[in-house]
């Protein structure tokens, strides 16, 4: 039963890592992204089972099976982050190419150099 839970302990470190990784790639903040990946993390593993409690009690009174659900709960969970995070790095990319945009090609900022 411990193996499991350090299993998961495990996968979250690397999932803390990867997100925060990828927001500083992308230049959004890496430290916030991390922390809301290890969030959705455990979100996912607790709506998992919540669910799946619901509809079949039997089941879930096998521990591999509960172990299993809550962890394909939680990477589902992560990979609505990892989707979540790609828009609004995509946003924040197009924001930043308008103003920029918007700078370059006024000509009233030249003629003042």
């Amino acid at each position: 039963m411990a193996v499991f839970l350090y299993l998961g302990m495990i996968v979250l470190i690397f999932i803390c890592s990867g997100f925060y990784r990828l927001a500083v790639k992308r230049a959004l903040n890496g430290v916030l992204w991390a922390v809301i990946a290890g969030a959705s993390y455990f979100a996912g593993q607790f709506l998992a089972v919540f669910i799946f409690a619901l509809f079949d009690t039997y089941t879930l009174s096998f521990e591999a099976a509960a172990y299993g659900i809550s962890i394909g709960g939680g990477i589902v969970g992560v990979l609505i982050t990892w989707y979540v995070l790609e828009q609004v790095a995509k946003r924040k990319a197009s924001e930043k190419a308008a103003i920029d945009g918007e700078l370059l090609d006024d000509d009233q900022y030249l003629e003042r150099l």
